[in-house]
């Protein structure tokens, strides 16, 4: 579809009716694309270098729309990652700036910086301790302030040392559990930061029995002045209370965790009546549970199927239950099975990525929800690539070497996708015209039977084709002379025909020969030696100046040449050539002659004969201004 010019007024009204229908116009303006941004921010991807203000209305909408402006500014990449920290993976190349903005937005965007410096990566582990997992070189620095930030990121930390799990289980007792073989130290400190934590020690020494009761014991000494003598009226309050209460009943236990759940991290052995109200207020608080049981556990990966990976050994039901909440929960799973893939796909399409060589049935499965998801697949065939770009034409961009069906199937439904294609062949590209010639600017090298199509069908695509020839030239200066600003370098021919249908368009052509300059009455440089020089007759420097600004313009059907010399007092002599009778040597005369009769003074040897003679005989017209 060939874009269109209206006025302003029937532009805004096109896209009040439609947003889209922005991408029909011809060079909108800055109001037409702020009123089809507002509606869809996703329109931006119609407008061509779109200015700041436009760009920022967008992103301010969803910054992940930033992945659809060509030429982000740093200050739009910039509070496109403040709103969002993961939208900088929609960003090429964003500088240091921008992604420390973004890591301190969101710690786990750093997955999506390449190279990240070292302040960077702190900058992650400080905002979330888990972002730790996207560092491959995890220095003591690093692994310190990821713990300090939360203890339980220790469970994805490699090989930690003593000073690392200390200060993990100093930050949250609970994070001993992810410690193998914790040492007396490193026990104590977490006792004494919750004596709860006992219960998940094997064989604690007399020590650390005795420092998980002295911490009990002081944290009970302040239970008069922290919870009074209403003891269940506390916990309703405040569930955050039920630490201070020394062995509390199941009734305040469950007030409690209904309260706060996170007030089962300081229940010693809470009853599966007390867990079960802990995981149905927060299902995170199975962290805190020593070994629930089946029926805790669904209830916590039904409401949010990522607690799976605080479950060790979860049945199949369990592991159904939380792919079905959650796709990606799969990552948790060792060797799922079929039946727990398709059910992870089918939630989410994009969980095929923690499937380790999925079966073609569950890549099927996952391109039909989202054609995206295909950038997970390696080598997928024929079949899941023309799955994925119809459902998602945009997905053609994530297949290496995609079949020619996927193309054909992809640039049907979008021609610009063709810019993801690197050999399209010449039937993809042509496929790619058919919903506008302006798709042409997306086929990388097209071959001439396209840039034949597209500017036929729209000269202005001319702009998009890389030196064109003198026919494809011509071709769009008929559908519009206007559209010579497009090219470069336009041959004599075509910038005759273009200058001949209008003068004024010769400012858009370099270094334009004489002829067409002549045809557009513009000014030029001739050298005088080509018409003095002939017949032993030569004027000399003092009496003709090698050079004369030539002045041309049409004037009643023919052309009128302005010369100006500097003869003496002369100001200059205007000759008017006729078709008929052109000669150097009668040029030259008239020049002389007409010297002569202005300057008696100064003798030019020339042809005698008179201004009349000239205008009479020769077929110029020679006067003075």
């Amino acid at each position: 579809m060939e874009k269109i010019i209206v006025d302003e007024e029937k532009a805004l009204k096109m896209v009040q009716d439609d947003p889209s229908a922005i991408n029909k116009i011809l060079n909108p303006s800055e109001q037409v694309q702020e009123m089809a941004v507002k509606a869809n921010c996703f329109t931006i991807q119609y407008i061509d270098d779109p200015c700041e203000k436009i760009q920022l209305i967008a992103i301010r909408n969803n910054p992940y729309i930033i992945g659809y402006i060509r030429e982000p500014s740093k200050s739009v990449q910039l509070e496109s990652v403040q709103i969002e920290g993961d939208a900088i993976k929609k960003i090429s190349n964003p500088d240091h700036d921008v992604s420390l903005a973004a890591v301190q937005q969101n710690g786990f965007a750093i997955q999506h910086i390449d190279m990240p410096d070292t302040e960077i990566k702190l900058a992650a582990v400080i905002q979330n301790g888990f972002a730790i997992e996207f560092i491959d070189d995890q220095s003591e620095e690093l692994r310190m302030a990821a713990v300090m930030q939360c203890g339980r990121a220790i469970r994805i930390i490699r090989s930690p040392g003593n000073k690392v799990m200390k200060a993990a289980v100093m930050n949250d007792g609970h994070a001993i559990r992810y410690i193998k073989d914790p040492t007396e130290q490193v026990q104590l400190a977490a006792v004494r930061e919750n004596w709860v934590v006992l219960e998940k020690l094997d064989n604690p020494s007399e020590l650390v029995n005795a420092a998980a009761k002295e911490s009990r014991e002081t944290l009970f000494s302040k239970a008069k002045d922290q919870v009074g003598s209403d003891l269940l009226t506390a916990v309703q309050k405040d569930g955050g209370l039920n630490r201070f209460i020394s062995d509390p009943n199941e009734d305040i236990q469950v007030a409690a965790v209904k309260q706060n759940s996170d007030a089962i991290k300081y229940i010693f052995t809470p009853s599966d009546n007390v867990q079960e109200e802990a995981v149905i207020k927060n299902a995170e608080a199975i962290e805190y549970l020593n070994k629930p049981s089946e029926e805790i556990q669904l209830a916590a990966v039904s409401s949010n199927g990522e607690t799976i990976k605080f479950i060790s050994n979860p049945s199949e039901k369990v592991k159904l239950e939380a792919v079905k909440e959650y796709g990606y929960a799969i990552e948790y799973i060792d060797d799922p099975s079929m039946e727990v893939q398709l059910a992870a796909v089918n939630q989410n399409a994009q969980a095929i990525q923690d499937i380790s060589a999925p079966d073609i049935k569950v890549q099927l499965s996952a391109v039909i929800q989202n054609g995206a998801a295909i950038q997970y697949i390696r080598n997928p065939g024929k079949d899941v690539q023309l799955k994925a770009v119809k459902q998602n034409e945009f997905s053609i961009e994530y297949i290496d070497n995609p079949c020619e069906e996927a193309q054909l199937a992809a640039v049907k439904k979008r021609g610009f996708v063709a810019q993801y294609l690197d050999n399209p062949s010449e039937k993809v590209q042509l496929a790619a015209l058919e919903e506008t010639p302006n798709n042409i600017q997306y086929i990388k090298s097209p071959c001439d039977s396209v840039k034949y199509r597209a500017v036929n069908e729209s000269g202005f695509t001319i702009q998009y084709i890389d030196n064109p020839g003198e026919e494809l030239q011509m071709i769009a200066v008929k559908d519009n002379p206007n559209y010579i600003k497009y090219i470069k370098n336009p041959c004599k021919q075509v910038q005759l025909y273009v200058v001949i249908k209008d003068e004024s368009l010769i400012q858009y052509i370099n270094n334009p020969t004489d002829d067409v300059l002549r045809a557009a009455g513009q000014e030029v440089k001739i050298n005088l030696d080509e018409l003095v020089d002939y017949n032993g007759i030569k004027a000399t420097q003092s009496q003709i100046n090698a050079q004369a600004n030539v002045l041309m313009y049409k004037q009643q059907g023919y052309i009128k040449f302005i010369r100006k010399f500097p003869f003496g007092k002369i100001k200059g002599i205007w000759v008017r050539e006729f078709p008929n009778n052109c000669h150097k040597k009668d040029l030259l005369g008239a020049f002389c002659a007409s010297a002569n009769e202005q300057n008696l003074l100064e003798k030019i040897g020339c042809m005698s004969f008179s201004v009349g003679e000239s205008i009479n005989g020769n077929g110029y017209d020679v006067y003075f201004d």
